[in-house]
């Protein structure tokens, strides 16, 4: 599990809910009509339904028939519990309805009462090979809920580049490329890509734009999917810099990397919380709304040209 999962080293023990691995299939993310066209209509429960009866299926050892707990689907799925059971199984046969008449994925029967049975059909997964291994962390660790559509996309996206990459978990592929393998246009990528930088879920190293400005010369972007950590894990981190910085500091350095797109960034916010105890708050507030005016795609856009600006700044005094 730990080769195919390939986000850190296979000399690191990992977490159980992240060696644990997920298998989907690969053609709901390459079929257009499936993850795309999902994605583009925001047609998120169907999305998530999908993924959680592949979860399902992996702790029923791959039943032929799967049966559904509706009020645990339901639960799975956040639909609202206060209006009482009845309500939120309902809620929750919708999804299952749309995958078995609309997108063809499953053969459905839910008796009144009782638990969805579940069959898995192949026909509209196309040709395409293979799986995508989604660790049970996507769930335990809130991805499945707290993620919004695109950075969902995006994520499985990035889980399948990787195990293909010549160098996993670090992989590149320009804009083109991945609008035309994953038929979905630009922004709804862009969107998901950049949502997990923000959630400190993926690194993004941007590439440097050409003297001449020529963007169809740009080498493609580097991206990496950072290590999961668990809910609990992330914030004794930040309570660590806390201690470290003092509450106010450790703020102001997180509303600032906010500003340049790094709000989560453990390592962002160190640094730019020793810029403040170094130079002030203001001065550094100056610079990073002078920096943030660059372009999103500008590699220049990051806490590093922040510090960079302030050291070079302080030589020549």
């Amino acid at each position: 599990n730990i080769a195919k999962l390939k986000t850190v080293s296979a000399a690191v023990k990992l977490p159980p809910d992240v060696e644990q691995i997920i298998s989907v299939p690969l053609g709901f993310l390459l079929s257009p009509d499936l993850a795309p066209f999902m994605t583009t209509q925001n047609d998120e429960r169907a999305f998530d339904a999908y993924l959680l009866l592949h979860r399902y299926s992996d702790e029923k050892e791959g039943d032929a028939v799967l049966s559904v707990d509706m009020q645990r689907l339901a639960s799975d799925l956040a639909i609202d519990s206060s209006k009482g059971g009845s309500y939120s199984r309902k809620i929750a046969t919708r999804p299952l309805r749309k995958l078995a008449d609309h997108y063809r994925l499953i053969d459905l029967e839910i008796p009144r009462g009782k638990n969805a049975q579940v069959t898995f059909l192949n026909n509209a997964l196309g040709s395409a090979a293979g799986v995508i291994h989604l660790p049970l962390a996507y769930w335990t660790y809130d991805l499945a809920t707290e993620l919004k559509q695109a950075e969902k996309m995006a994520y499985l996206i990035c889980l399948n580049e990787e195990t293909q990459a010549l160098t996993p978990p670090l992989w590149m592929k320009n804009q083109s490329d991945l609008t035309k393998k994953y038929s979905i246009s630009k922004n709804p990528i862009n969107d998901g890509l950049n949502g997990l930088q923000r959630l400190d879920l993926l690194e993004i190293t941007r590439s440097p734009i050409s003297t001449s400005g020529n963007y169809k010369k740009r080498r493609p972007n580097q991206y990496r999917l950072k290590p999961l950590l668990s809910p609990e894990e992330r914030t004794a981190r930040w309570e660590k810099l806390e201690k470290k910085h003092g509450t106010e500091r450790l703020a102001q350095a997180r509303a600032l990397a906010a500003i340049l797109d790094y709000d989560n960034d453990f390592a962002s916010a160190d640094q730019l919380a020793k810029a403040i105890k170094s130079y002030g708050f203001p001065t550094v507030s100056n610079v990073t709304t002078q920096v943030a005016t660059k372009s999103a795609t500008n590699p220049n856009r990051h806490p590093d040209t922040v510090v960079e600006y302030l050291h070079n700044t302080r030589g020549q005094r």
